[in-house]
């Protein structure tokens, strides 16, 4: 299962505004941070409102099909019950996977709507990840939906933004503070392995993600006769019909 690090991990921010609008809909952010080992998703809404967001990019150009399935895993840190969703990123956004994220970028999330909730409005792609079991001490995994497997495939650059569910994306007013936090790629060599990553299965040529996993699972429920094959593309001919690695072509 082939895995593919972020070239670009950037916190971009808001803080010191006057009301939770000003802080959620602003075009551009107040800063960024490109070199902390923590990346943060945070709303804040006392005395001083700020909104954290997370943008990511990913190099994605060597994926020629959609993969059949991807998952996006972030190292937990802590957290108060923020919770996430992945969204698409605009085109226009200044960072990639070898430029960083700019303050500018703030705003740089497909169909971003000020003073609404983005449901319905943004490119999702993946569901709301609640903090209920939300793991500190390992990746956590959010499940890609088909939208983001097809952009992998056709965007030389798949680049995502993670907010905060709960708030920032319903446009919910935080009571208080509420972060969750999880590893970013400046971690030290000794916490590589913490770094976020997405991991994929390879799609098939031909196939939507979808016909890949529902090949998988006629395989899988073919037992003993479906196991134990490690080559591919082996076929012959028996009575009219192509049977490749033992399975009959659909």
């Amino acid at each position: 299962m082939p895995n593919i690090l972020p070239g670009v991990d950037t916190n971009v921010f808001i803080t010191g505004q006057p009301n939770w609008a000003a802080a959620r809909d602003a075009t551009s952010g107040t800063g960024v941070n490109n070199n902390s080992s923590i990346l943060s998703v945070r709303t804040r809404s006392f005395l001083s409102d700020e909104v954290y967001r997370v943008f990511m990019a990913f190099d994605t150009s060597e994926i020629t099909v959609a993969p059949s399935s991807a998952t996006l895993k972030l190292f937990g840190h802590n957290s108060d019950d923020a919770g996430l969703i992945v969204v698409k990123v605009d085109a226009s956004a200044t960072g990639d996977s070898s430029t960083n994220f700019v303050a500018g970028d703030f705003q740089k999330i497909v169909g971003f709507s000020t003073g609404n909730s983005l449901a319905g409005n943004t490119t999702d792609y993946s569901s709301a990840l609640g903090m209920g079991s939300w793991d500190h001490n390992d990746h956590n995994e959010i499940t890609l939906n088909a939208t983001a497997l097809q952009d992998m495939k056709d965007l030389s650059e798949f680049k995502i933004a993670i907010l905060s569910y709960n708030y920032d994306y319903l446009n919910v007013l935080p009571g208080a503070a509420k972060t969750t936090n999880f590893r970013s790629m400046n971690v030290s060599a000794g916490q590589a392995a913490e770094r976020p990553l997405i991991s994929y299965v390879a799609g098939v040529a031909g196939d939507t993600p979808a016909q890949a996993r529902n090949k998988r699972r006629r395989r899988r429920s073919k037992g003993a006769r479906g196991r134990g094959f490690a080559s591919k593309n082996i076929s012959v001919v028996t009575g009219g019909k192509t049977v490749a690695n033992g399975f009959s072509e659909d």
